[in-house]
């Protein structure tokens, strides 16, 4: 943040919902992350003494970038909210962004298509238990966000007790040790063997993916050494956006890049970026015939 503050911007962060206030933390929901990230650019606007204009960027990492990409389609959101005046959000940042629901593919309509669309899911996320503990979490803010899901749907009795009492108070990383501490290397075995009312997971997860154009320009930044959020998710949200005609552009890093040493390599370029937009200045879309 030093580099935005030496520049004289205004800087909010945002507590999700279930973080410092009451309820359960919806993890990687994008879709109530994002109205989030919004209701924290109303809060700064709206307390005086920041002395915050009507103008704003958003900008994230990982489960913020996803929020990023979330808060910039929801321009209904954010121009009418119960006559509160909008704020004009001129850009979106999103590095190495999630968005797992554009993975899932449409027309799947059995319980069994969705049970292997789900165990893929799994199989995709379970390499490692850090990325393993980032799928408990997103299925936890899920069912969180979702009241007809259970965690029992798709973990052993066992498992859910014990995820939903450290849920309630840890954090990831103390997460993870907690899964390595109980499992050690068998940390699959805390899934069920074939899950439970899996068609309404599917569309559960489809239905967080944020889909709508966004209502300012987006540019993505990622690591080709990005293995904690594939790349392919946000490929495949610069598909769907640009065919909405979004102005979006997605950016490689130079060099060799992992998820945690992004935000630091992109700096140079965001900063230029966000500059422009206050500044008006022109941009190039980055969709293909644009």
């Amino acid at each position: 943040m030093e580099a935005l503050i030496n520049k004289g911007y205004v800087i909010v962060a945002t507590d999700y919902q279930g973080l410092g206030g009451p309820g359960d933390h919806q993890y990687a929901q994008t879709v109530s992350n994002g109205r989030d990230v919004i209701n924290a650019l109303r809060a700064a606007r709206d307390f005086k003494p920041a002395q915050a204009g009507e103008k704003a960027i958003v900008y994230g990492w990982s489960q913020g970038g996803g929020a990023t990409i979330g808060a910039a389609g929801q321009k209904a959101y954010a121009t009418s909210k119960d006559g509160v005046a909008p704020i004009d959000i001129l850009g979106f940042v999103a590095m190495a962004p999630q968005d797992i629901g554009i993975q899932m593919p449409g027309g799947i309509t059995t319980e069994a298509e969705a049970a292997k669309l789900i165990e893929a899911l799994n199989n995709q996320f379970s390499n490692n238990v850090f990325n393993f503990t980032h799928l408990v979490m997103m299925y936890w803010g899920l069912a969180a966000a979702e009241p007809e899901l259970k965690l029992g749907d798709l973990l052993t009795p066992q498992a859910t007790g014990q995820i939903d009492a450290l849920m309630q108070r840890k954090c990831i990383h103390e997460l993870s040790a907690s899964f390595s501490y109980s499992y050690g290397n068998s940390y699959k075995q805390m899934l069920k063997a074939t899950p439970s009312n899996a068609l309404a997971w599917v569309k559960a997860v489809q239905k967080q993916s944020p889909g709508l154009k966004p209502m300012a320009p987006v540019v993505i930044y990622w690591g080709n050494q990005d293995d904690v959020v594939p790349p392919v998710m946000h490929q495949l949200y610069v598909e769907a956006a640009c065919k909405q005609g979004a102005v979006i552009s997605r950016n490689e890093l130079p060099g060799n890049n992992t998820h945690f040493s992004t935000p630091a390599a992109s700096e140079p370029f965001y900063l230029q970026w966000m500059d422009d937009r206050f500044n008006g200045k022109p941009l190039i879309n980055g969709c293909p015939n644009s």
